[in-house]
């Protein structure tokens, strides 16, 4: 398989899912093992690229040792970047306002990273932005969860993800995060990463690749 990412277009970006459509768990074959690695990280650092969803908060609520939860809604920066001139967009962009969100967390390391499905809404030059202003906030403790679409018969439907249980992650349908998917091999987006490498993975119904990823500095 070549190392290339693909583009497709999401003609319903933007737009609202039903509001009848009821959410669909997954049973996850990656998530508990990477909860397992973080059984000693007390306070547990978690930071979310989404949303505060209810699930999330309450499932790292109620563990025994103390957490520390950061949501970022990594989303409106989609929104923002997009909405640029076409000049004015590239990596350096890309890496401005990825600081300008990861920036407010101080001196904070994250244990644990939920990507969910980020990563397959942008390219390369935004993966390496994100890559860099990610950096300071990981060692060689840190893990992540994600999904990637890893070829073009992959398709990569808009959902809101939490998690409500070690090997339970709710999928709500939602509007996709970007008018772009960019499907690549778990290969390249390795090669796009400097800081954290992707470790166990799992092929998921629908295409998707369900993934552990962890730090390497």
């Amino acid at each position: 398989m070549a190392l290339t990412d693909s583009l497709a277009r999401q003609e319903s970006w933007g737009s609202t899912p039903a509001s009848s459509a009821a959410p669909e768990s997954l049973s996850s074959q990656v998530m508990p093992q990477i909860l397992a690695d973080l059984e000693g990280a007390a306070p547990l650092r978690v930071l979310d690229v989404g949303y505060g969803m209810a699930e999330t908060v309450a499932f790292f609520s109620e563990m025994e040792r103390h957490c520390r939860l950061h949501f970022i809604g990594l989303q409106e920066l989609l929104e923002r970047e997009a909405s640029l001139p076409e000049e004015e967009r590239g990596e350096e962009t890309w890496y401005r306002l990825f600081e300008e969100v990861l920036g407010g967390q101080g001196d904070e390391r994250f244990d644990l990273i939920l990507f969910w499905d980020f990563f397959n809404y942008l390219d390369e030059p935004a993966v390496r932005a994100f890559n860099r202003a990610l950096t300071p906030y990981v060692d060689r403790q840190s893990r992540g969860h994600g999904f990637l679409a890893p070829n073009t018969n992959t398709a990569v439907p808009g959902r809101r993800y939490s998690l409500a249980a070690e090997d339970r992650i709710v999928m709500r349908p939602a509007a996709p995060l970007g008018p772009d998917i960019w499907q690549r091999p778990h290969g390249r987006l390795n090669s796009l990463l400097e800081a954290m490498a992707i470790g166990h993975s799992v092929l998921r119904h629908g295409g998707l690749l369900e993934f552990s990823i962890k730090g390497i500095r």
